[in-house]
């Protein structure tokens, strides 16, 4: 072998080897999970620039790992589906620039995901994710209380507002208390699974789980209250699911396919209803008005939408036209499936929905047949996610695109299409 030869395979073997796919992992998941505090600090190029970085790392990851029969690099067909519709948005958007500024974050995530997913076991992830949201915990619980009680003044560049005195709703580093509530729930989905995995000392899971209990507390928000009711009824039915026989598992899936389709079939059709309800409350006021004020720019380009933008920029159209609407300068429409509409349009949704469905009903399964508990944590954390994009388009964004993504991965990984091709040592890749 030459040299060049040599020094390739020494540099494969280094992209390969455990320790550095475990703090590619950690890495990679601590960036989206510090996205709003990085970007504060950097800006938006900082941030793009981090994600870049770490996508190419992925993509070494991937290479380094193409030869491994074990751990065939992942592709999943709906991430590829719904990350190609908000490429080929450049072609139709307004706001070409924002939009392919928007697809770095979009795109190198995405690549991310795979990678992680691939080169990392669901014990890992895992544990990736359950260290970083220890940090993460404590850091906001810092960060409130410097701001909030020490120092008592609000940290505006980070998006807090020193509540912690008057017991919240705090912000920490997810930018609201929505998010950072919700961000609490999939911290303590993980820390439960993990404390059942008896992976770290009972003390430490203890102390983490005190600390998701806290911020979730603080938090204070009424979206994280319902994704908790949603997970409680989740792993409720999971441990019935995961006990009986596999007749009685396949029509209990059956009925709840059935119920949850009635559920949203009727919801729809007294969608008003439900928002003249809303509406009565004043609480839920100026909701109502962004998602009225967002389905009035739908209206006008149903199809494809206006482009992906991910994180509003209220300077640009429409989103200036809604943010006139209402109070202050939102973000998002805080309903995904608004968000979707509004910058992809009715195909943009369903290939995200497709995405999102497909990466529940494989985790789903795999998690009510297989018996170690670390199935449960890609269900649980979906359905999180899935229950709080009612409410919020976290989901699009971040560390909630990236856990979309490491979900639909591990679900193809254990249950694609092409795992059984996958599976023979001539194959490299599989597309699921």
């Amino acid at each position: 072998m030459s040299r060049a030869g040599v020094a390739l395979e020494r540099v494969r073997a280094v992209f390969a080897s455990p320790e550095v796919t475990a703090a590619f992992a950690t890495t990679a998941i601590g960036a989206a999970v510090l996205a709003v505090p990085i970007r504060s600090l950097i800006g938006d190029i900082g941030w793009s620039t981090i994600v870049i970085t770490l996508a190419l790392i992925a993509t070494a990851t991937l290479i380094a790992r193409g030869r491994d029969s074990r751990s065939p690099t992942i592709l999943p067909i709906t991430v590829i589906v719904a990350v190609g519709w908000a490429v080929l948005s450049i072609a139709w958007t307004a706001t070409r620039w924002a939009t392919i500024g928007s697809l770095i974050p979009m795109v190198g995530l995405a690549i991310i995901a795979i990678a992680i997913a691939t080169v990392r076991d669901q014990v890992q992830i895992l544990r990736a994710f359950a260290d970083v949201a220890r940090f993460a915990l404590v850091l906001s619980l810092t960060l409130e209380l410097l701001s909030g009680i020490l120092l008592d003044t609000p940290f505006g560049f980070l998006g807090i507002e020193g509540n912690l005195a008057e017991f919240g709703p705090i912000q920490g580093i997810a930018g609201s208390s929505d998010r950072m509530g919700v961000f609490a729930v999939i911290a303590a989905i993980t820390f439960g699974v993990e404390w059942f995995t008896r992976a770290i000392p009972r003390g430490l899971s203890l102390a983490s789980m005190i600390a998701a209990m806290l911020v979730f507390a603080f938090a204070n928000s009424g979206v994280a209250a319902i994704v908790v009711v949603v997970v409680g009824i989740s792993v409720a039915m999971l441990a019935v699911l995961r006990r009986v026989s596999d007749t009685t598992r396949r029509t209990l899936n059956w009925v709840i396919v059935g119920v949850l389709g009635v559920v949203a079939t009727v919801s729809w059709l007294l969608r008003g209803a439900l928002i003249v309800a809303l509406d009565s409350s004043t609480s839920n006021r100026d909701l109502i008005d962004l998602w009225q004020a967002s389905w009035s720019m739908i209206d006008l380009k149903p199809v494809t939408g206006w482009g992906w933008i991910g994180q509003w920029n209220v300077d640009l159209s429409p989103y200036r036209f809604i943010a006139v609407r209402v109070p202050g300068d939102p973000g998002s429409a805080s309903n995904a499936v608004l968000d979707l509409l509004l910058q992809l349009g009715v195909v943009g949704l369903l290939a995200v929905a497709a995405l999102a469905a497909l990466a529940i009903v494989r985790t789903w399964r795999l998690a009510t047949t297989a018996k170690p508990v670390i199935a449960l944590w890609p269900p649980l954390v979906l359905i999180a996610l899935g229950a709080a994009s009612v409410a919020d388009s976290l989901v699009l964004t971040d560390w909630g695109w990236l856990l979309l993504v490491i979900g639909a991965g591990i679900g193809s990984r254990r249950a694609g299409w092409g795992r059984v091709a996958a599976g023979n040592g001539s194959d490299r890749a599989g597309v699921r």
